[in-house]
């Protein structure tokens, strides 16, 4: 038998997504603001200078505006708290970004390779570049190589793998101006298969980088689980709770950047529901504060392993069809207090508890009580025993006598 609790953070939660947002959202803008300024300075300057390379790497410069709008994008609707059409929040507008981030890795690969096999075939007769283009390639280099480390930087600090794929994006473009830089140079020497050479390389690191962004987006759509080192960690966590007996069942996934779980719990069959509800409260709160993504926790308290033991449906009777079984058992004189039933392989283990009265008629005295008692205890006892499913019976006196069952 199970019962379930699920746990997702609100409140401080909500602060959390929004200074989440305006991180993303600020980088971001940076990065907008110093790729316009790159490419307007690589279209003039090859423009001017004689650079077919840096020109056309200018041009690749102003299409990253569209993967950093896209992120913009993303990071405003992905950091959205969770609402009744979307109760696990919008994390996976986040997954989505970062498979269009690869898609454009993938196409600025194949662009890569056009440009040095093709575009840069056809131009050998053109004029020599001069000098000062070199220098913009190396500037542009160094710029595209700091938009980088920064993105990387925030991307980590908020688990962003959007932030983590455009910094790839960054660093793939450093490698690309790396190719104009050869470009040139091979352009000033005579040597124009450097950059043939050069690109190829490149090109085929930037095709391996968002191939590898790709996949690990398809897998977090599909609900692929969390890696192997966070799943044991979560079961030792789980594990180390007091009050827990055993787990099983352990589910995880990735939203965008958080992780959500979905654990069975084994407790004591004897103890009450909100003890084991108590328990279920101390494994999520673990889980939540160890591992700094985990946003969403349900945990599912079950009495035996489910996952071992084959249930019989027909066990499954309810409280009601027992009591009736069970009240035409129970002589005039006692009253039924209290049943409590346990539902465990296959058997119902019933503990009944039965109130008598302790006062003489008057309410002046206190009355004995009856003789025979423990005779018609453990008739009620082998009686009960021989309804179908019931395995042990547990018989107790009570003086209580309002508490009904």
């Amino acid at each position: 038998m199970t019962m379930s609790n699920s746990y997702h953070q609100d409140g401080k939660e909500d602060k959390k997504h929004h200074s989440r947002y305006l991180q993303m959202k600020n980088i971001t803008m940076f990065a907008m603001s110093v790729n316009i300024l790159l490419s307007i300075l690589q279209i003039i300057v090859g423009v001017l200078f004689f650079s077919q390379a840096l020109v056309a790497d200018g041009i690749h410069t102003l299409g990253d505006l569209v993967g950093d709008f896209s992120v913009l994008f993303a990071a405003k609707a992905s950091n959205k708290k969770a609402d009744d059409e979307h109760p696990y929040g919008h994390g996976k507008i986040e997954t989505l970004a970062t498979m269009v981030l690869g898609l454009i890795l993938l196409f600025v690969s194949a662009g890569i390779v056009y440009r040095a096999f093709f575009a840069g075939l056809q131009n050998y007769n053109i004029p020599s570049p001069d000098i000062l283009t070199l220098y913009v390639a190396i500037i542009v280099v160094f710029s595209k190589e700091l938009l980088f480390r920064v993105t990387m930087h925030f991307g980590k600090k908020t688990n962003s793998k959007m932030l983590i794929a455009n910094a790839w994006h960054y660093r793939t473009d450093a490698f690309s101006s790396i190719v104009v830089v050869v470009g040139i140079i091979g352009a000033k020497v005579g040597f124009v298969q450097a950059d043939i050479i050069a690109a190829a390389i490149v090109a085929m690191f930037i095709a391996v980088m968002g191939y590898k962004m790709i996949k690990q987006s398809i897998a977090e759509i599909i609900d692929s689980s969390l890696d192997k080192y966070t799943r044991q960690k979560i079961i030792n966590l789980a594990q180390n709770t007091t009050g827990v007996v055993s787990l099983h069942s352990l589910r995880t996934r990735q939203m965008g950047g958080y992780s959500l779980a979905d654990i069975h719990v084994q407790v004591s069959p004897y103890i009450s529901v909100s003890e084991g509800h108590k328990i279920s409260d101390d494994v999520k709160d673990n889980i939540i504060k160890n591992i700094k993504t985990m946003n969403s926790v349900t945990v599912h308290v079950d009495v035996e392993n489910d996952e071992k033991i084959q249930h019989d449906e027909n066990y499954l009777i309810s409280r009601m069809q027992i009591k009736k079984q069970i009240i035409p058992l129970i002589p005039s004189s006692y009253k039924l207090v209290n049943l409590t039933l346990h539902y465990l392989n296959n058997k119902i283990d019933i503990l009944i508890v039965l109130g008598i009265s302790t006062q003489n008629k008057t309410g002046t005295a206190k009355a004995p009580l009856p003789t025979n008692m423990m005779t018609d205890l453990d008739k009620i006892s082998e009686s009960c025993r021989l309804i179908k499913y019931i395995g042990k019976v547990q018989i107790c006196i009570s003086e209580d006598k309002d508490v009904t069952a």
